[in-house]
């Protein structure tokens, strides 16, 4: 009798144990989740300060949710090649967000795409300062195209 009393007592002892480790962990992966959706919002910009329309592009990106650091660089080209954005690529300014390299006036459905999807690239950019782009217009106009690199070269991201 008593050895069923004790091998009832370790079976309940080790189910437990069981559903204890199961929602911990179930409970350490949704938080876990949960800081990466928060970290994604985190972006620091560098910026040439005498530049109006990054500061337009960066109030643009608050109000769509984004929390924005601005740092003052005149050499933020020389950042942006350093960062691995190709010279032919280079926005009118340079980003990080959640891993990822942004160069330009990139929108923000393609900046959130880019941080869920997580592609094996090292960034995204929107080269050059184009009249419809977000920071230059009141809103996004046309279509945009923007392209991906890394490892693997350049190819088109998003032409939308």
């Amino acid at each position: 009798m008593k050895k069923i009393i004790i091998v009832a007592t370790v079976a309940v002892l080790a189910a437990a144990a069981g559903v204890g480790f199961i929602a911990l962990t179930t409970a350490q992966d949704q938080q876990e989740a949960g800081e990466r959706v928060a970290d994604a919002k985190l972006i620091t910009i560098w910026r040439d300060p005498g530049c109006g329309c990054c500061d337009a592009y960066a109030e643009y990106l608050e109000v769509n949710g984004f929390s924005v650091t601005r740092i003052d660089d005149r050499d933020f080209d020389k950042r942006s090649i350093e960062a691995g954005v190709p010279q032919q690529g280079i926005g009118c300014h340079l980003a990080e967000i959640d891993g990822y390299v942004v160069s330009g006036l990139v929108p923000v459905e393609i900046i959130e795409r880019l941080v869920s999807e997580r592609p094996d690239i090292t960034g995204i950019t929107l080269p050059g300062m184009p009249g419809n782009a977000p920071g230059m217009a009141p809103a996004k106009t046309g279509t945009l195209k923007t392209y991906a690199f890394g490892e693997n070269g350049v190819t088109v991201y998003s032409d939308e």
